[in-house]
Order: C-alpha cells, then structure tokens, then sequence
C-alpha cells in the first residue's frame, strides 16, 4: 500500500510539474490571471500539512509555545512563514523549505533521517511519519516551488 501511495504521489508531481512547463505563469488564467487547479491542490495540502506537523511536531511539545525546540514554531498559524525559504538553524546553507530546490529541504531531511543531517530523525518523541506524510509533505513543497517560480 505504501508503495502504491508513493507511486500515486511521484505521478502527480511529475504532471503537476509538467503543466508548470508548459504554463509558465503557474497555474493561472492567461487571460484574467486568476490562479486555478494548482493554487486548489496548494491549499489542499496546505491543510494535510497542517495536519501532519500538528501531530507530529507541535502537540508533542517541541515545536509549539514561547519557547519551541531549535526556535522553530510549527503550530498551524505559524509553521509556513518559520520554514519558507528559511535557513535551517542546524545547517545554514541549507533552507527549512526550498522553494528553488524542493528536494534539498532540510525539513525532507530530517523526517526522513537523512544522511548529513545535525542530531537525529524527526520527530524524535513521536512515531517516524508514514511514507504517505512525507509524500503529502514532498509533493507540497514542490507546489510551493511551482507557484513561486511562475511568479
């Protein structure tokens, strides 16, 4: 099932990424601009994201609050602006969320235990995340990464 799932995700972005070729203003009407069906999976999964980095990150205590883990604040309001294009603590060079170079995201690294990463897996005080969490949190940045560069 989970290979099922991945298969399922890597066919998405492929033709996600294919109309973001072929449509280099990024998922938007030529003739009015307004964004269509990318801005509609953006927001989708926006929502599965939220999901995901609740159950994982911020109830557990380390990424919520004044004071969260490493700095970094992934409760649903404030997850997106700590991350987008925002040079992880652990490694300077390397962005939280890239936005120019989805799969060079540390935030991929760490949930999937990465070689070069600083410390250890994430989460460390909760179940690894299911291949299908960190396809729906692959298959998000690259949107992101779709929409910024068709701006």
């Amino acid at each position: 099932m989970k290979s099922r799932t991945f298969v399922l995700g890597t066919i998405i972005l492929v033709i996600m990424i294919g109309f973001a070729v072929s449509d280099p203003i990024g998922g938007r009407d030529k003739e009015t601009g307004d964004l269509t069906d990318l801005d509609s999976v953006k927001g989708f999964l926006h929502g599965k994201v939220e999901g995901i980095l609740k159950k994982g990150c911020s109830i557990s205590g380390c990424h919520r609050g004044s004071y969260p883990k490493a700095k970094l604040n992934l409760e649903p309001e404030k997850w997106l602006e700590e991350m987008k294009d925002v040079p992880s603590r652990q490694k300077q060079e390397i962005a939280l969320i890239d936005t120019t170079d989805p799969e060079k995201s540390y935030l991929l690294w760490k949930i999937r235990g990465d070689e070069g990463i600083a410390g250890k897996r994430m989460p460390i005080q909760a179940a690894p995340l299911t291949g299908e969490e960190i396809t729906t949190l692959r298959l998000y940045i690259h949107v992101l990464h779709v929409l910024e560069s068709g701006k």
